[in-house]
């Protein structure tokens, strides 16, 4: 049996998806003026935290609520902030004090809520509905095995890495370049993967790496029938090589 291990990301399902776009606004650095309306998205956060999450609505409605209430926090703090840089080093170790308690692979960012778990995918899918809540202007860089958001500064860039809880925030261009590098590195390998992933994603094609983590989450404990389903849910949202990959390995395996 090929069992596939693939870089944390994680998953949810919800029943009923349609693939209409769900494009990040593009807004300036740090507005003079912050939008007194920093909100959430509450299509965006449906779609996420109910991957593969058992959950009822009462709780789907509570968690939205205490992030809304962590957003309103955070815009207040925006707000006060001199420079985008200081605002997002105080964002990063906020939220990941906060919400992200311990690392488990294929943990969904229902579980994240629920109860602190976390991943890759989970981890950067928070972050970025909070970024995308406050009008921040940001992208999601999907590699191989690792996941990072990439934010603009006037003077360069910020990495948001959700996985590192002490050196995830990275500014400076030594700094940046050194993290970069060490991505490189770890990219070298490549037994699943002839030619590295380099990528910047939007919110679209998150989602479909969260249905993808589900895929192969299930493919790992031989439940090949929800694997195919969220695979048809990732290959939707972001139909890219690494998805129609996996899935001719699944129907392989589930046809036997």
């Amino acid at each position: 049996m090929v069992r596939l291990y693939i870089w944390g990301i994680t998953l949810f399902f919800t029943v009923s998806v349609s693939a209409q776009p769900l494009a990040v606004p593009t807004y300036s650095n740090l507005p003079a003026v912050p939008t007194p309306k920093a909100k959430v998205s509450s299509e965006l956060f449906t779609q996420f935290v109910t991957i593969q999450t058992a959950t009822n609505s009462a709780n789907v409605q509570q968690q939205y609520l205490t992030l809304q209430r962590t957003t309103q926090h955070l815009n207040r703090k925006l707000k006060k902030s001199k420079s985008t840089e200081q605002f997002l080093k105080y964002f990063f170790y906020y939220i990941h004090r906060k919400h992200l308690k311990k690392y488990e692979n294929y943990a969904t960012l229902g579980d994240l809520l629920g109860s602190g778990k976390y991943d890759c995918v989970s981890g950067t899918a928070l972050y970025a509905l909070l970024l995308d809540a406050l009008h921040i202007q940001f992208s999601v860089r999907e590699m191989t095995y690792h996941m990072y958001l990439e934010i603009p500064l006037n003077n360069g860039i910020a990495i948001i890495e959700s996985t590192d809880p002490l050196g995830g925030f990275v500014v400076g261009e030594a700094a940046v370049a050194k993290r970069l590098a060490q991505y490189q590195t770890e990219e070298a390998d490549s037994t699943i993967y002839p030619q590295p992933i380099q990528a910047k994603v939007g919110m679209e094609e998150l989602l479909g790496l969260s249905y993808f983590n589900a895929a192969v989450d299930c493919y790992n404990r031989y439940q090949f029938t929800p694997a195919r389903q969220y695979l048809r849910h990732a290959i939707r949202w972001y139909p890219a090589d690494r998805m129609y990959a996996f899935q001719a390995i699944v129907e392989a395996v589930a046809a036997r």
